[in-house]
């Protein structure tokens, strides 16, 4: 038996060993073998809508599968062969081979070089965004491999209207020529003269300070005013409550109904007569409404091409509004007469580098305008009020004498223009 069994082994090769497992493999992994799965899991039977179970809620929960499930579910990593053989090694078995050789020759062709890009002229006076544009799409053309992408249709190539900060002119410099200093004077003392006139045209209204005493007594006043005025109303009210007679609405007879309903056709009909007199004065009159409304066309446009200028002009000048302060820029820093030296050793510190950078990023709207912080400690101080040891007791009486002293006085002029009046 066991030499039997010997030279039946030996019948297997390993390499035939090694096919049986990876054909179980195969199969374990694509779905396992047809024959070991049932009818259910290979065949769908259609029923009729009577014949399928009903299934609850309960049951329907309980088999849905969980989601932690459904990600730890192994998925098949094997690619099944394609039905289809591949397109490509069609076409070129089929062609002749003059087609065939004009495709080697396309192949073998060296590649074209791609045109060079001219540098952008920084002093030149092309269009700022010309040169970008170009460098643009030829990267994106070498990309995406498509020609034509900067002749893109319904896109003007426009200049960049972005504000920049400008470079402070020669009169600000160090040790300046005179004439430049003084153009930059004037210029200087032309702002602070601006922001002067725009004070004096639009003056801020302060408000009046009014003194404890007087707000009583106009407090007290009004409110015995009104305490008057409501006991007049109460006794010409309770007068005329008994001769007043109820009022009834009367009933409309059928001939005062129809009379009314003839008025109102009538009215209908003259509105309706006055419209058509008012639309044939209108046809009549057409040329002169068409002109009307070209003139009014050709103000819009102007006062449209007008707006755009000064937003224009608004942009390249400054930063557009990023939050709720708008910005305002830095004094413009020139020396004055005393300040001129012709020595850097007396030369006066400026320590405002980080001021100056804040300013510009603004200018360029990367950050938004912010007011000058004022430090704690000074308001502070001016709300505190500080009481010398014993003396708080003594305040607050001297505080509650006067309120009542305050008190009497309002009630006295009260008194007296109560007896005058």
């Amino acid at each position: 038996m066991g030499k039997g069994k010997r030279k039946g082994g030996k019948k297997f090769t390993s390499d035939d060993f090694t096919k049986i497992v990876q054909h179980a493999d195969r199969e374990a992994r694509t779905g396992g073998q047809v024959d070991d799965l049932p009818d259910d899991a290979l065949f769908f039977v259609d029923s009729a809508p009577s014949e399928i179970p009903k299934v609850s809620k309960k049951d329907r929960r309980k088999n849905k599968s969980l989601n932690i499930d459904s990600i730890l579910k192994v998925t098949p990593t094997v690619r099944f062969p394609k039905t289809a053989p591949n397109r490509k090694k069609i076409t070129t078995i089929n062609k002749p081979a003059g087609s065939r050789l004009k495709v080697s020759e396309k192949v073998i062709k060296p590649t074209q070089r791609r045109k060079a890009v001219k540098a952008y002229d920084l002093w030149g006076d092309d269009l700022v965004g010309e040169s970008q544009d170009l460098v643009v799409s030829d990267v994106a053309a070498s990309k995406t491999k498509t020609l034509n992408v900067k002749d893109i249709p319904g896109k003007p190539k426009t200049a960049a209207t972005r504000s920049v900060p400008k470079v402070d002119e020669a009169g600000c410099s160090f040790n300046p020529v005179e004439d430049a200093r003084q153009d930059v004077i004037a210029k200087a003392v032309a702002v602070e003269l601006e922001k002067e006139f725009q004070k004096e045209l639009h003056p801020v209204k302060k408000i009046a300070p009014m003194s404890h005493v007087n707000a009583n007594l106009e407090d007290e006043i009004f409110r015995a005013q009104a305490a008057e005025e409501e006991e007049e109303e109460e006794e010409e009210e309770g007068a005329p409550q008994s001769s007043r007679k109820a009022v009834v609405n009367k009933k409309l007879t059928k001939a005062e109904r129809n009379r009314l309903l003839r008025k109102r056709e009538n009215q209908q009909k003259q509105d309706a007569n006055i419209a058509l007199k008012k639309q044939r004065r209108q046809l009549e009159q057409l040329k002169e409404i068409e002109s009307t409304i070209e003139e009014e066309e050709t103000g819009k446009e102007m006062k449209r091409q007008r707006n755009k200028t000064v937003k224009e002009d608004l942009q390249a000048a400054g930063p557009g509004r990023l939050g709720k302060k708008k910005f305002v820029p830095a004094p413009i820093q020139v020396q004055l007469s005393e300040d001129i030296d012709g020595s850097m050793r007396t030369l006066k510190g400026c320590p405002s580098l980080l001021k100056d950078s804040l300013k510009k990023f603004q200018h360029r709207g990367m950050i938004e305008p912010r007011d000058v912080v004022q430090k704690f400690k000074t308001s502070y101080a001016k709300s505190r009020i500080e009481y010398e040891r014993g003396t708080r007791g003594e305040t607050a009486r001297l505080m509650h004498e006067a309120m009542l002293a305050e008190r009497e006085a309002a009630i006295a002029e009260r008194n007296m223009e109560k007896s005058l009046f």
